[in-house]
């Protein structure tokens, strides 16, 4: 039995209930009740603490999940405003790694993208994902469900991007007053 808040509130493996708004987690929060947040597996993290330790020589690692879906494109990563952020990121410091679209993932990456690498296994695996937004010193993604583990793991810092994007009915303002009650 779990003890634990649960969402939606009478929500059982049995009889699940589907819920895609956040008004209770909201209320949850209003209240100061505890909400359960996720987090990655410690095999997980593991896996990825060796990974980033084999590749990052020591720099602090910022992943940027790339949004290259043929659906609402709208959404998807700007490809030449990464590559300019890229390009003047000092790499002395920091350890820049893509996570691609799991669309694209086993497909060649973008030219203007080389050099960078790429942690192709997070993008089909979210357990690795997930460790890998909580051993990112940052993590830049768009508002898309990877962002989600990015939100909803408390130990995650993240900057979230196209949030309000036109052209897609999900990141709108008025979607945000609706589903959040928050001003974007």
């Amino acid at each position: 039995e779990l003890r634990a808040p649960r969402y939606p509130e009478y929500y059982t493996v049995e009889r699940p209930i589907a819920a895609y708004s956040m008004a209770e987690v909201e209320a949850w929060a209003f209240r100061g009740d505890l909400i359960p947040t996720l987090a990655a597996p410690p095999q997980a993290r593991t896996f990825v603490a060796r990974w980033l330790h084999a590749f990052s020589g020591g720099r602090k690692p910022i992943s940027i999940t790339f949004r290259e879906a043929d659906n609402a494109t709208a959404k998807n990563s700007n490809r030449e405003a990464w590559t300019s952020f890229l390009a003047g990121l000092d790499a002395r410091l920091y350890f820049p790694f893509l996570i691609r679209d799991t669309d694209r993932v086993f497909e060649p990456g973008p030219l203007d993208l080389e050099g960078v690498a790429h942690f192709s296994l997070a993008a089909v695996n979210i357990e690795l994902r997930a460790a890998a937004y909580e051993l990112s010193y940052l993590n830049l993604v768009g508002m898309s469900g990877p962002a989600m583990l990015c939100l909803f793991d408390s130990t995650v810092r993240c900057l979230v991007f196209n949030v309000g994007t036109s052209g897609s009915s999900t990141v709108t303002p008025d979607a945000y007053r609706t589903n959040y009650g928050i001003e974007p």
